[in-house]
This record gives structure tokens, C-alpha cells and sequence, in this order.
């Protein structure tokens, strides 16, 4: 380091201006400086150019406190800064101008505290005086340290309204797999100092189950988002995915117009470079294109490396493209040392006019390490827009509004629904009956990931035949003791919110007088009537989605071995034991050792069927429709004729053993198996009889005597009565050429074992002689594998087969 930089360095401190512009190619300025010997590190820089031509940057101090934001001005486009104040009470704090006045909008603690809330703060005179914090968040999981997180990332304008990423930590899981992403709006217009007008979208749960095999399932989850209007117009969160050893990955998490709902599809899994760490994107309404600073991996080995910084450029927000590295480290250390000493991480930057304008966390020269910084520095790429020099992307696809789940059993799909006025994403799976069913309850906000604790699995609680109309909702709801008149669907309003409907008395409760005729398929409360109520699954869904009947959910239960609670949650349903609201008190009864979800078909005296699920047993039983219980949906697909789980092959010395497994069958006649050496022409080797209808999971094979040496290409396909063809799997097994005809004999002591191979004729006698000509044994045999009863001593032998067609084998062996 040159000895200017070093007195420099030492003349920096609070209220002084210092210019160190050409210390250092790597950055123009350097805003602030923390000797690491102090303990100190600095973090969460962000960048604001004020209107008036000013610059503020501001960053916070990472220790044994960490609540506290430094601000700094410069008034020559960053060549010098001065400090303006600290601010106690902030933390990963992003700077924005809004209506003339600046904003802080950030938490109001750091790393290694027990309780993190939303905060933000104003100055009206241009960063020169700051407003206390005001609290806008302060809850989250009940029972729970409120842990809310984010970095300095942008605040959108969309819609008639701000938007801002954060997270929320839920802290029974271990770091990143535990935060949900979500962001908080406000209208414009409104006073943003107002806890009250600022509103919070839903939370996005990270699933394990998105993780690719090989993760390390103790760091994977996603944090930091970057809230952005994609080229469609619609409103996206795009968020850092830490998945190590996997790296250069984010997501896409989508936001509903009104700011009320955040959604996320695997589809939504994004290749991005530096996609491991923090990053920030903004748009350039000049050329179109968004850009990215990023810290791009050039070293899949070291996948915490921070110690490059490089632009990059998409048009799409899909694919993304290498524009210009920014900085790298000059210190000429080896790269391992470099890789942990040095690190130019979490820009924020902004356009400014030509030039791009940036501000780094910086460790180098002197750092404890890449990740604990000792410098804040300031950076500008001038006519940045004569370095993009790649075409236009193709546009990015709509989202899906469903995605089925392929046929193998476990395969997981998704739904978009509207629920309680709010976009929302269920997972759905293919289960062991082979029905696509959703894998989380109406209501939830995730898929179980305990057996009875996590809350955001159980959703809502519906009674039989209604809908959301506000009566499911286990906090919040009106409930009465005076049944609707009349007390069935036609007495129900369509004013929402309705209250849930309860008596002590059971003649009271509601639709207690139902029979076992009635229904509830109805596909909205305008079409219900006095015996046939409301399909919650029919009306939400909508398409090929409905309750389950009650035989549907005996099959399932069947297929799946749920025999209690404990293998519910462990089925592919991952259904999870919570409580349910009891029609004759309207009260939430807490024990969540019992399980209920309904199905469509109706009992008697009032009653319909429901999946009972207790800690020892699991039971199809007719309960009272007044009570409050979970519903699950099942996808009315064309009838499925078999739950297909896998189709395998591996060669042998009898040829190519070919083996299939499924989980069911309905109407289904048999399998066809074919057969080609070249992928492309296949020629059918045998059908093989079906078992019609059945919910036990079977298991068929077949022996393909004569495969060609090399590549097998074997094609499963399945017929039903009605004679419909649907091919089931391909795959491909190497095998070896078998002799066309071949005789193996074995023995042991009480016996001889004859095996034949590619013969065309049936066999049907054997003589057994010795080398002297003795015969030892003689009898009938009528198949290609048979033991004969006889003891033979050591020694050679002969073995006579004759077939037939009167031909004659002859074979040697020895004893």
C-alpha cells in the first residue's frame, strides 16, 4: 500500500473530509476504514445520488453491538466524503429519496440478537439530520424471537405503490433453510412514517425438497431479495439461493399486483452468476437491459469466493450475461489466500447519467477475512453502456398456472389458487394410488415439516359443505349458536366474512338434518341447494380438482400404510396431526393427537365421512358436518389405470431381467413389452396379464432371453379394458448376446439342475449316463428348468436331452 494511502487512512475520522481519489485503481474513493485489530467490521453498504447533486453512502458496523449505521455525504461526485452522523437503532438499511424527503428503511438490530424488527427513518434536509427509527413490524410466529432480515437491496415503485424485500426467520431451522421471503408496500401518496399504512405480503417457506442430491442441507435456503418489474409488467422478487456445493442459483419469487401474496414455483430456479451471494439488480430504461453486480464464481472449488466483482446483463431476468469485471484482486496472493483475505462484496449501485456508481464492502489489504470488512469504498464505470454488446434474450415464459406431477409416485407438482383474496402456490404429489393429490391443507401456508408443530401446515377448518367464506379461520372468525335458516346451503349467505355455525344441542348444529343422500358437489355457493352443498376444492381449484370421496381416501390409506397420525405425516400427503373446531361449543380443541380431513360423501344424521387419524389408528368414519376440519384436494384425472413407480432392467447370464412396480391399477388389462437395439424401431417381446383393480402395490417381471450385445432399448407401455394404450417408461440397459441354444447343468449332492436356453422346441426327456455309458438316470421333463432327484458321485457324465421335434442335445458335465 502506498505510503499516501497510509496517512490518509490515518486522517479519516468523524467530520473530517479527506481525498484519496488515485490511491488505488481499484476504487475511486474509500468512504471508510476499520482496522480489523479493533473488532469491528463493516457491512451493508448502500448508495443514494440525491437530486441536488449530492452522493450519500452509508454502511454498519459488524460486532459485539451491531445496531448502529454511519452516513456519509460527498459534494464531488465521490472523490471526498464526509461523515454526517451515526444512527443508533438501524442495520442492513437501504437509502432511497422519496417526495423530497431521504429514507432509511432497514432493522433495528444486527447479527447475534435475540429480536430484529422492521424500522425506517427520515430526513427532511437532506441526510443532514435523521429521525429516531419507527417501528413498522414487530411480530411474526407466535412464541418465536421476531428475526426479521434483508440487505440493502431496492425500493420499487409499482403499481401505485413502494415495495421492499425482507425475510423473516423461523428459528427452528438451522440459518438460510429457515428464512421466508416476503416483502412489505405502502400506496403512494401515504405517509411511509405510519406503521399503519405499510401492509406485508404472505411468506414464502423454503422447501427442502427443492434441493438438488449432494446439498449440504445445513446452509441451503435463499435471503436478500431484489424486488424488480420483470419485461411483462409484473412484479418480482429475485433472491439470493445458498446452495452449497451448488452455486450461481437465485429465484424468482413472484408478487401479486397489490403486494398482498409472494408465490414460488421450482420452475422459478434461475442460473445466476454470484447468484450465492448478495447482489443487486436494477433496470436501464435507456437500452433495456437489467443489469447486475455481481460476485460471479470463477473457481467452482471455493464457492465463498468473493474477491472479484463483475457487471452483468440480461433481458430477460433468465439469462444472464458477463458485461465487465469491476474489481480483482491485485495483491498478487495466492489465489486460496486471496480467496479467503480478500472480498468486494454487497454492492449497491446506481445509474448516473453514462456512468455507473457503486459502493463496496471491502476486505482487503489487512482484512481479518473475505467476509469481515475493513473498508466501505466507492467506485464509478463511466459510458457503462459501450460495454453491452450481447443480443436480446428471448423473452422468459408466463408462469404455469398448474403443474401436474409426472407419473413416477412421489413426483411433486403445483397449483396457483386465489385464497382469502391472495395468489397462492400448493405443492401437489402423485400418491402410491395414483392420484394427483394437493400435499398441503386448504389454508396452509407450507407442506408439513413436523408431525404436529408446524403450525403453517395445518390450514383452515371447513364445515362440511361450506366454503371460504370466512368461517374456516382458526383466529379472528365470528361464530354463533343460532343456525342459518334454513339450516342447509341455501341458508347460508354469501356475505363474507359468515360465522361458523355451532349449538350444544345437536339438533341445532348445523345441517343436522342431513341423510346420506346428500352432496357436496356444488362448484359455488350460487349453485347449492338444500341437499346438495359447496366443494371448497371445486370452487378454489376449480378444473379437474374436488374432495375426495370417502372410498377414494380408503384406497389412499391403503396404497400409502397410513395406519395412524405418525405414518400419515410420513406418506407422500405429508399430512400433519393438528386440531379441529368442535360444532357443539365453536371451540378450537387443541389435541393434536387427532386428525380429521373430510370427503365428499355424505353420512347419515348429519354426519359425512372424514379420514379419522388418531396415534393408533386410521379409520374411514361418519362425524357430525357442524364440525371444523381440514380439507385436502384430489385431482379428478382422467381415471389413472395405474400408479406407476418404476420400470428397471439389468443383465444377467439368462439375458436382460426387466422389472416393474406399481402402486395400483384400475381397469387395467395388461403390459406390453418391447424391445429395440437402436431406439427407434421397437418390436413387442410379450404381453403380460394385469390385475384389473387393485390398491397393494404389485410387482412384475420378465426374462428378454436374447438381447444384442451393447445398448437395449426396452419400452413399457399398459392397456385397459377398454383397450387405450398409454406407454408407461423407457429405458436403456446394456446387455451381452446369449448363445442362441445353450445347456447348463449344475449339481449338488441330492440333485442335478438342467437350465435351457433359446431352445424353440419343449423339451421332453433327459437320460443321464456315465462316461462308461451306464445310464444313471432317465425321465420326462416338459420346461427349460428342472432339478432331477438324483445323487450323482464325482465324476464325468453325459446328459441326452431329446425335444419335440425329435432333435437330440448332448451335453457334458462333471460332478
Amino acid at each position: 500500500m502506498s505510503s499516501f494511502r497510509v496517512s490518509a487512512l490515518n486522517q479519516l475520522r468523524h467530520g473530517q473530509t479527506v481525498n484519496i481519489a488515485g490511491a488505488d485503481s481499484l476504487w475511486v474513493s474509500e468512504v471508510k476504514y476499520q482496522d480489523a485489530a479493533t473488532g469491528i467490521y463493516l457491512g451493508s453498504p448502500s448508495l443514494l445520488k440525491l437530486s441536488n447533486g449530492d452522493i450519500l453512502a452509508s454502511h454498519d458496523y459488524n460486532g459485539p453491538t451491531s445496531n448502529t449505521t454511519g452516513v456519509y455525504r460527498s459534494q464531488d461526485n465521490g472523490y471526498t466524503w464526509t461523515h454526517i452522523t451515526d444512527i443508533t437503532g438501524l442495520f442492513w438499511a437501504t437509502l432511497f429519496e422519496y417526495q423530497g424527503n431521504i429514507y432509511f428503511l432497514g432493522t433495528n438490530a444486527g447479527t447475534g440478537v435475540t429480536s430484529r424488527t422492521i424500522v425506517i427513518c427520515r430526513s427532511t434536509d437532506n441526510g443532514a439530520t435523521w429521525s429516531e427509527p419507527v417501528t413498522l413490524f414487530d411480530e411474526d410466529i407466535p412464541s418465536q424471537p421476531v428475526r426479521y432480515h434483508c440487505a440493502p437491496t431496492p425500493v420499487v415503485t409499482y403499481n401505485g405503490r413502494l415495495f421492499r424485500a425482507f425475510e423473516a426467520l423461523d428459528t427452528r431451522f438451522l440459518w438460510a433453510r429457515g428464512y421466508r421471503a416476503f416483502v412489505i408496500s405502502i400506496a403512494e401518496g401515504a405517509d411511509l412514517m405510519v406503521p399503519s399504512n405499510w401492509k406485508m405480503s404472505t411468506k414464502v417457506t423454503y422447501n427442502a425438497g427443492w434441493d438438488p442430491p449432494g446439498s449440504d442441507l445445513t446452509t441451503t435456503g435463499w435471503i436478500e431479495g431484489n424486488v424488480v418489474v420483470d419485461p411483462l409488467g409484473k412484479l418480482l422478487d429475485i433472491i439470493r439461493v445458498n446452495s452449497v456445493p451448488y452455486i450461481d442459483k437465485a429465484a424468482i419469487i413472484r408478487i401479486s399486483d397489490d403486494g398482498s401474496s409472494a408465490t414460488f414455483t421450482p420452475d422459478d430456479y434461475i442460473e445466476f452468476p454470484g447468484g450465492l451471494h448478495k447482489f443487486v439488480i436494477r433496470p436501464d430504461t435507456v437500452t433495456g437491459v437489467y443489469l447486475a453486480m455481481v460476485n460471479n464464481n470463477t473457481d467452482t472449488a471455493y464457492p465463498q469466493q468473493r474477491n472479484i466483482l463483475s457487471l452483468y446483463g440480461s433481458t430477460n431476468l433468465r439469462n444472464w450475461h458477463h458485461i465487465k469485471t469491476l474489481m480483482e484482486d491485485d495483491q498478487g496472493l495466492p489465489f486460496s489466500v486471496s480467496v479467503e483475505k480478500t472480498g468486494f462484496q454487497y454492492p449497491d449501485w446506481h445509474f448516473d447519467g453514462d456512468d455507473l456508481i457503486y459502493l463496496v464492502r471491502t476486505a482487503y489489504d489487512g482484512a481479518y477475512n473475505y467476509h469481515n470488512a475493513n473498508r466501505i469504498t466507492f467506485g464509478r464505470l463511466k459510458n457503462f453502456r459501450s460495454y453491452i454488446t450481447f443480443p436480446p434474450d428471448p423473452p422468459a415464459p408466463p408462469p404455469l398456472s398448474e403443474k401436474v406431477p409426472d407419473s413416477g409416485v412421489g413426483s411433486t407438482g403445483y397449483v396457483r389458487l386465489v385464497y382469502n383474496s391472495n395468489e397462492v402456490v400448493y405443492t401437489t404429489v402423485r400418491a402410491k394410488d395414483g392420484n394427483v393429490w394437493l400435499q398441503q391443507n386448504l389454508g396452509s401456508s407450507n407442506v408439513a415439516t413436523a408431525q404436529a408443530t408446524d403450525q403453517g401446515s395445518w390450514g383452515d377448518l371447513f364445515q362440511w359443505g361450506r366454503w371460504d367464506d370466512g368461517h374456516q379461520y382458526r383466529s379472528g372468525l365470528t361464530i354463533s349458536d343460532t343456525p342459518p335458516s334454513p339450516n342447509d346451503p341455501t341458508g347460508l349467505s354469501t356475505t363474507v366474512p359468515a360465522p361458523f355455525y355451532y349449538n350444544s344441542t345437536v339438533a341445532n348444529r348445523w345441517w343436522a338434518g342431513g341423510t346420506s343422500s346428500d352432496q357436496a358437489a356444488a362448484a359455488s355457493p350460487n349453485d347449492v341447494s338444500a341437499t346438495d352443498g359447496c366443494d371448497p376444492c371445486k370452487k378454489l381449484l376449480a378444473g379437474q380438482w374436488r374432495l375426495p370421496t370417502s372410498a377414494e381416501w380408503e384406497t389412499l390409506k391403503d396404497a400409502e400404510g397410513i395406519t395412524n397420525n405418525a405414518t400419515a405425516f410420513s406418506s407422500n400427503l405429508k399430512i400433519p396431526s393438528t386440531t379441529f373446531r368442535d360444532g357443539g361449543t365453536g371451540n378450537l380443541n387443541t389435541n393434536t393427537n387427532t386428525t380429521r380431513l373430510w370427503s365428499s360423501t355424505a353420512g347419515v344424521n348429519g354426519g359425512a365421512y372424514v379420514l379419522s387419524l388418531v396415534s393408533g389408528s386410521a379409520t374411514i368414519s361418519n362425524i357430525s358436518r357442524a364440525n371444523g376440519y381440514g380439507v385436502r384436494c384430489i385431482r379428478a384425472e382422467s381415471t389413472t389405470p395405474v400408479g406407476f413407480i418404476n420400470f428397471k432392467g439389468k443383465s444377467s447370464v439368462w439375458g436382460v431381467n426387466l422389472e416393474w412396480a406399481v402402486a395400483s391399477e384400475y381397469n387395467n388389462a395388461y403390459y406390453t413389452v418391447k424391445h429395440s437395439p437402436d431406439g427407434a424401431v421397437f418390436k413387442k417381446l410379450t404381453d403380460i396379464s394385469g390385475k384389473g383393480n387393485s390398491s397393494v402395490q404389485q410387482t412384475y417381471t420378465y426374462v428378454h432371453r436374447n438381447p444384442v450385445s451393447g445398448i437395449n432399448y426396452y419400452k413399457l407401455s399398459q392397456t385397459d379394458l377398454d383397450g387405450t394404450q398409454r406407454e408407461l417408461s423407457t429405458i436403456v440397459v446394456e446387455g451381452t448376446a446369449l448363445e442362441k441354444e445353450k445347456i447348463i447343468i449344475s449339481t449338488t449332492d441330492q440333485s442335478v439342475n438342467v437350465l435351457l436356453v433359446g431352445f424353440e422346441s419343449k423339451p421332453k426327456r433327459i437320460v443321464i449316463s456315465s462316461i462308461s455309458g451306464q445310464n444313471v438316470y432317465a425321465g420326462s421333463i416338459d420346461n427349460g428348468r428342472v432339478t432331477l432327484p438324483v445323487a450323482l458321485r464325482e465324476g464325468g457324465y453325459v446328459a441326452r436331452i431329446v425335444f419335440e421335434d425329435n432333435t437330440v442335445k448332448v451335453v457334458k458335465f462333471l460332478r
